[in-house]
């Protein structure tokens, strides 16, 4: 676009608009450039005609000055929308990306790196959330407190990477065997917790036998290695006004604890007021507690 109109150019226009074969001498109008772009026309010029007007005249300004204009006008438009359009799309990809980060960073923050499931922060921001739902609503707050049988003699064994790879594979299996809306989050060590979505004691604690026997179904296998692999697990509900996620969570705790007491790889359920009940290892009959619920 930068250069020059030709006198040839202007006089054919010129021509065309007053239909008066005129001889013109056209002053050349300079189109200046800025970084590639056109930016304004510096100057359209008096023309002179001899022979029919006595004077200079700018007959044919307002017939220029709109094709001289309105064309580099129409290329800063143009540029400028190209311009604009480039950086809204390193914009948005700008917040794309940091949108990524983010949902990274807080998924690292909420997550266990070993086994992929919540952490405890995790589990007390959903627990938070369910405690006020169920004051709210009257449903249960319940939850399953599970704790790998006599894990240390696996890491003393076998040693603590074998032991890893023992969560990992327990974390799947109980993730198999719960509801994509139950939370199951690692408590610490080889301890882990379910946060059941609004089930009463009878669902949860028939869920916990379910995940009993889906750790014990079949040895952990970790190369030629083949690990016995048991858990004890508490179940604990609360429900009313007063629900709280920390008490229900100690009672499931005393409660997995009195599994283990019991002979370990059984669940032990634990109520407000109400005497637990005992079950595990298979068929094995139900066994009632004597310890006191809490």
């Amino acid at each position: 676009m930068a250069g020059f109109l030709s006198e040839e150019k202007l006089l054919a226009a010129a021509r065309r608009a007053t239909k008066v074969p005129l001889g013109l001498s056209v002053a050349r109008t300079i189109l200046l450039s800025v970084s590639g772009s056109v930016a304004f026309c510096y100057g359209i010029y008096a023309l002179w005609v001899p022979g029919y007007f006595s004077q200079p005249v700018a007959l044919l300004l307002p017939i220029l000055a709109p094709l001289l204009i309105s064309g580099p006008l129409m290329y800063v438009k143009h540029s400028l929308f190209l311009v604009m359009a480039r950086k809204e799309a390193d914009w948005r990809r700008e917040v794309e990306q940091r949108r990524q980060a983010e949902a990274e960073a807080r998924h690292l923050a909420l997550t266990d790196h070993l086994t992929e499931t919540a952490n405890r922060r995790q589990l007390m921001l959903l627990g938070g959330q369910a405690e006020k739902h169920a004051r709210r609503t009257g449903v249960d707050l319940s939850v399953a407190v599970i704790d790998l049988d006599r894990f240390k003699a696996i890491n003393d064994t076998h040693g603590h990477a074998v032991g890893d790879e023992a969560l990992k594979t327990v974390a799947r299996r109980i993730k198999d065997s719960l509801r994509e809306a139950d939370v199951l989050a690692r408590y610490g060590g080889e301890e882990f917790v379910v946060l059941f979505d609004g089930a009463d004691h009878t669902y949860a604690a028939a869920v916990a036998e379910r995940l009993r026997a889906a750790v014990a179904a079949a040895p952990v296998v970790v190369g030629d290695t083949l690990i016995p692999v048991t858990a004890s697990i508490g179940v604990a509900s609360q429900a009313g006004p007063d629900v709280s996620l920390s008490s229900v969570l100690l009672r499931a705790d005393a409660a997995m604890y009195r599994a283990k007491d019991q002979g370990r790889n059984r669940v032990v359920i634990d109520q407000p007021d109400v005497q637990g009940s005992g079950f595990g290892q298979g068929d094995k009959a139900a066994e009632p507690l004597r310890g006191q619920a809490f």
